[in-house]
């Protein structure tokens, strides 16, 4: 397995566990999907496409400009998107709504005021990557 492979495999496992440990443990987390990793001669000497880099961007860019509003029940937002190779974000919708209309709009001015988003990694073969976002909140009752 050449040096590349390795770093790949490593960057994968941390984003695994930092999704998981983020899910269990409330807030936020995401998702990337329908990213495909270039393949080892696509990539430089450099190394590999650092999406462990750009997540924890998007992460901290998005969960800076969400403003949840104060709910009795808590709730959890499945968002949808689409991030461009420039880091706007298009077709943003509701995935799984929380069933409060004050905590999705939420969501969705927070991925709205976010965008442009760094843009994708230089490397990257793809133009755009579809993503999820998941917004969770504790409501009063549950403090």
């Amino acid at each position: 397995m050449d040096k590349t492979t390795k770093k790949f495999i490593i960057i994968l496992a941390l984003l695994f566990v930092i999704i998981t440990l983020i899910i269990m443990f409330g807030g936020y987390s995401y998702q990337l999907k329908g990213y495909n990793p270039p393949s080892a001669q696509s990539q430089n000497n450099n190394g590999s496409v650092d999406m462990k880099s750009y997540t924890e961007a998007m992460h901290n860019k998005i969960s800076s400009k969400w403003a949840p509003p104060s709910v009795e029940k808590g709730g959890k937002v499945i968002v949808e998107y689409t991030i461009q190779k420039n880091g706007h974000i298009i077709n943003e919708k509701i995935e799984t709504s929380s069933g409060n209309k004050e905590l999705d709009a939420s969501a969705l001015k927070a991925l709205r005021k976010a965008s442009p988003l760094p843009p994708l990694p230089m490397n990257l073969k793809q133009d755009s990557i579809n993503a999820k976002f998941n917004f969770i909140v504790k409501g009063k009752s549950e403090e």
